[in-house]
């Protein structure tokens, strides 16, 4: 009556079906039938398994339930782009060295915007724009950012706020 819980592609729809009209049965209220309808179905979406008519047992679900997201507290830094009437965009690189993949931006941030830094590591040479009217700042420091997921991506300490206090603060990559 009761089944074993399987991956997707072992349950056969007729065996799934005569599990629910078990669980079902006309000696429940309909309200409790439908609570538990629901219930198993939620439970079966989470875990991904269906039922088959074997006896009752649980078994471990074929793949892991994802795991909370990293809870690692990183130091806030936010974007500046240095008050010139040029662009408010700040770019963002998946590398610091001088080689054309590391200079094609992979991300854009705007002026303000805050996101946390993971580390600092020294790269290229990058200049504020004097010509558009930006404060004069040079460096070769880098900070490693949270941002796009799935993306490693770096920010000139140029185009953040207080670099010289923030980069005390960063341990090394």
């Amino acid at each position: 009556m009761w089944g074993s819980i399987v991956t997707p592609s072992m349950v056969k729809l007729e065996d799934y079906m005569n599990f629910l009209e078990t669980i079902t049965s006309k000696e429940s209220s309909s309200l409790r039938r439908l609570g538990r309808v629901i219930f198993l179905a939620g439970v079966l979406s989470l875990t991904g398994c269906g039922i088959t008519d074997e006896k009752a047992t649980i078994t471990a679900a074929p793949t892991q339930l994802p795991l909370p997201s990293d809870s690692t507290e990183y130091l806030k830094i936010v974007f500046d782009a240095l008050e010139g009437p040029g662009s408010s965009i700040i770019q963002v690189y998946p590398g610091v060295g001088d080689v054309a993949s590391d200079k094609v931006a992979n991300g854009t941030f705007n002026d303000g915007d805050l996101v946390e830094a993971i580390c600092k590591t020294r790269g290229r040479v990058v200049s504020s724009s004097e010509s558009r009217g930006e404060e004069k700042r040079v460096s070769d420091e880098w900070v490693k950012i949270v941002g796009t997921p799935g993306l490693e991506q770096f920010a000139t300490s140029v185009y953040i706020e207080n670099p010289s206090v923030v980069l005390k603060k960063l341990p090394n990559c």
